[in-house]
């Protein structure tokens, strides 16, 4: 969420810088050479509304591909797989970080640099579109929600506090150098993470990638318990409600009845 705020102020400085060397009338430039802004920034909105459309097939994919029997309940997603999610934002962080030490990685002078930087900009929007549900699912998985906005308040402070002292650092440093920045912190990200996942769902993945077979037992999900539990007091209730077998209690009752019967007899 930084990166993508940092970024926000850095991109048009850095497409300006490109485009003095751009072969003139080209895509995504006005008459003056100087970078179509509006253009480019209905081409970010765009591949963003995109990006959010593919997400869930995008995770559902990683979640065909994870081999994890662990389960947890996403308020409004149902059961997800943690490791698949945790994956797929760590994968967007990698490459995340590597789109956006593209204009490091540029000569400055090229006839193409602005060309194939755009292009990493667009890419890093889509990208960042189809992990913006994870983080969504992220905190439903880990923060509860009564506690949430309160446990959230503190990280969005420490936010804006960095993105504040990044905007003012560009005008020290070069765009090279704040991009470069962004991407390590982009990889220190991705492996924090991955350090949400647990030493058993590591296991169910080496083995799912080895070849090895995992026990069907581990597999039994939370909704497969809760159908097993619920045809289970379908059953008693069924059972409790058949007449046609006698009851001790009942039986017991019959018991008592003779017997008065027959001591009044005897009286």
């Amino acid at each position: 969420e930084g990166s993508l705020q940092i970024f926000i102020f850095m991109w048009s400085p850095a497409l300006r810088h490109f485009s003095m060397n751009a072969q003139s009338g080209g895509w995504f430039l006005d008459s003056h050479g100087e970078p179509a802004y509006g253009l480019i920034f209905g081409g970010y909105m765009a591949v963003g509304v995109l990006g959010g459309l593919v997400s869930p097939a995008v995770r559902k994919l990683v979640t065909s591909l994870v081999s994890t029997p662990v389960l947890r309940t996403a308020p409004g997603t149902g059961e997800v797989k943690p490791l698949a999610v945790e994956m797929m934002a760590a994968f967007c962080y990698i490459i995340c970080a590597i789109l956006l030490m593209t204009p490091s990685m540029l000569p400055e002078n090229g006839p193409h640099s602005f060309t194939l930087a755009l292009t990493a900009f667009l890419i890093y929007e889509f990208v960042a579109s189809v992990y913006g549900p994870c983080e969504g699912m992220i905190r439903s998985i880990y923060i509860p929600s009564s506690a949430r906005c309160s446990i959230m308040t503190l990280p969005r402070i420490i936010v804006n506090v960095a993105v504040a002292s990044g905007v003012i650092s560009t005008t020290f440093v070069s765009f090279n150098v704040a991009f470069t920045a962004i991407a390590g912190l982009m990889i220190i990200s991705a492996a924090l993470q991955m350090s949400l996942v647990s030493k058993g769902e590591w296991k169910c993945l080496w083995k799912s990638v080895m070849g090895e077979k995992i026990r069907p037992s581990k597999r039994v999900s939370i909704r497969s318990y809760n159908h097993f539990m619920s045809a289970v007091a379908e059953t008693n209730r069924r059972l409790s409600s058949f007449r046609c077998l006698p009851s001790f209690s009942s039986f017991n009752e019959e018991l008592e009845e003779a017997e008065t019967e027959e001591k009044q007899k005897v009286q």
